[in-house]
């Protein structure tokens, strides 16, 4: 390792900032962990609780008299995206950039090949996914409004079948929206 403060004084406009004594590994992270390792083991336990909370949504939504009405539609087609979105973000973010798994880092190694196969098919369906769950989220807030703000017309307008063809309309645009991001990355 280099020791910085062997460096001559001008040989950078960033060494002034450095501590003496230090090296610039040491400096960014004393465990050696880089900044995308910490985040994905920061990540790991956030998407698995969010994987958990939203199964049992779906189980608490997918009741017969929470389908019947709009909200329960809506929030069980929310927690349906958010899981897809959860589980798009395990591989992509977490799984294959944990530095304790054996052959991290090799080229050619199952971690190395996981994240070509995220950055280029994953990435694109998650971001699709919470794309689709942004609007979802805006289509229960129009959906709320109409209730508070127009109650009588909650009855024409926000009906279960007017939601779903809302909910298809939401599909249709985020899929054509992120249709160019399965084009963006090429894996060799």
């Amino acid at each position: 390792m280099l020791n910085i403060t062997s460096l001559p004084l001008n040989s950078s406009a960033s060494d002034e900032y450095m501590l003496p004594n230090t090296t610039v590994s040491t400096l960014s992270n004393p465990h050696g962990f880089s900044i995308n390792e910490i985040f994905a083991m920061i990540m790991l336990p956030i998407i698995l609780v969010g994987i958990f909370g939203n199964t049992v949504s779906i189980f608490v939504y997918s009741r017969k008299h929470m389908k019947k009405s709009t909200v329960g539609f809506l929030l069980l087609s929310l927690s349906i995206i958010d899981l897809i979105v959860l589980l798009t973000a395990l591989p992509t973010f977490s799984l294959y950039k944990l530095p304790f798994l054996p052959g991290y880092q090799k080229i050619g190694s199952f971690h190395t090949i996981l994240s070509a196969f995220c950055i280029v098919y994953v990435y694109p369906i998650g971001c699709t996914a919470k794309m689709t769950s942004q609007y979802i989220i805006v289509l229960i807030a129009v959906e709320r409004w109409f209730a508070v703000c127009r109650p009588l017309q909650v009855q024409v307008w926000c009906t279960l079948r007017n939601t779903i063809r809302a909910m298809i309309y939401i599909v249709v645009i985020a899929v054509m929206f992120n249709a160019p991001r399965f084009l963006e990355f090429t894996a060799e």
